[in-house]
């Protein structure tokens, strides 16, 4: 992913990497818009919803216009706000050339927009079940994490997306993948993999309780800071 590359990153890159994350009717929008032929049959209301969903501030005027604007979209989403942890969101925004003139009402919206809260964290779930035959009691600890969510802290919220993802923040084309196995005991411990945001529980859990107790154990151990840096 364009994110992790060391040095200069191709807008080419930056582009395919970001129309990656998009689904298909936005990508179907994009195709559209970039053609000075259909820009005009695009309904408004349709353009600027399109736009927004992408993460965009303001309409754009033309064709000629999509293109830039949606470079600087891949930018934000890929190279800038997956870097900048909330605490440093702000300044590490406005000292970058991309936001020149850009108000801090602006840059507090957007910060506001990726700040974890349980509906958002909950909604970037993407359960992976393994065999029918498990999938009620796969389903019910899905029920317990999202309950634990609902619950939880600001602070341990957050924890939560650093243990998942290695990011404090919410970013709304990506999933946060569960997946489950038959641990127990010792070694019922919950686990992920930061690199592909991957979760992976028990699907042995019996109540919210006896989760929530293992989830805090792991969200707020000392293992969990080495992320806070990134």
């Amino acid at each position: 992913m364009a994110s992790v590359i060391a040095g200069q990153v191709s807008d080419n890159l930056l582009m395919s990497s970001f129309e990656d994350l998009l689904p298909e009717h936005l990508l179907d929008v994009i195709a559209k818009l970039q053609n000075p032929q259909s820009f005009d049959a695009i309904d408004v209301c349709v353009r600027n919803e399109a736009l927004q969903q992408m993460g965009a501030l303001k309409d754009v005027s033309s064709a000629e216009n999509v293109k830039p604007t949606l470079l600087q979209l891949a930018k934000l989403n890929l190279l800038w706000i997956p870097k900048e942890p909330l605490v440093q969101m702000s300044a590490g925004l406005k000292s970058s050339t991309l936001w020149s003139g850009v108000g801090e009402s602006v840059l507090l919206a957007l910060r506001d927009e990726k700040f974890p809260t349980p509906d958002k964290v909950i909604a970037s779930l993407q359960p992976e079940h393994s065999i029918p035959q498990y999938l009620a009691m796969e389903t019910r600890v899905m029920t317990y994490l999202e309950g634990f969510l609902w619950a939880t802290s600001k602070a341990e919220l957050r924890r939560f997306l650093i243990f998942c993802t290695a990011l404090d923040i919410v970013q709304p084309f990506e999933k946060v993948k569960v997946c489950f196995n038959a641990s127990h005991g010792l070694a019922r411990a919950p686990s992920a993999t930061t690199c592909s945001s991957t979760l992976t529980l028990s699907r042995l859990y019996v109540s919210q309780e006896e989760l929530a107790s293992d989830l805090r154990a792991v969200i707020n151990s000392a293992q969990v800071h080495q992320f806070d840096v990134l």
